[in-house]
């Protein structure tokens, strides 16, 4: 939770983060000695990459989750069709078909 919320922080504080650090920059007399701008910027410049980054992953997973729920409606009506037509073969009485029917529906209906 604490890193939830300071995450949010640092989404929510960037302009102003962004703007102190061009105000230091722009009078560096007023930054105490052991706190160096070169360290500040390399944070700046930092966190600017990850947050690219992060928002392109996040169009990337979008992508993924969109194309997997898309797969597995495909790929469901597959499996029915092919339990349609295991079911027939059964009714036909080929051999073993029953048993892969029976197989089929219990997978189907998540039962072990």
């Amino acid at each position: 939770k604490e890193k939830k919320n300071a995450g949010q922080y640092a989404h929510d504080k960037y302009a102003f983060r962004k703007f102190a650090f061009e105000m230091a920059q722009a009078n560096p007399h007023l930054l105490p000695p052991a706190e160096p701008l070169q360290e500040w910027e390399s944070d700046i410049t930092l966190f600017d990459t990850l947050r690219l980054i992060s928002q392109d992953l996040k169009v990337l997973n979008e992508a993924i989750s969109d194309t997997l729920f898309a797969l597995g409606i495909e790929s469901h009506k597959h499996a029915i069709h092919f339990l349609f037509m295991a079911r027939l073969a059964a009714r036909s009485n080929i051999a073993g078909m029953d048993s892969v029917v029976e197989r089929l529906e219990t997978a189907l209906h998540g039962k072990s």
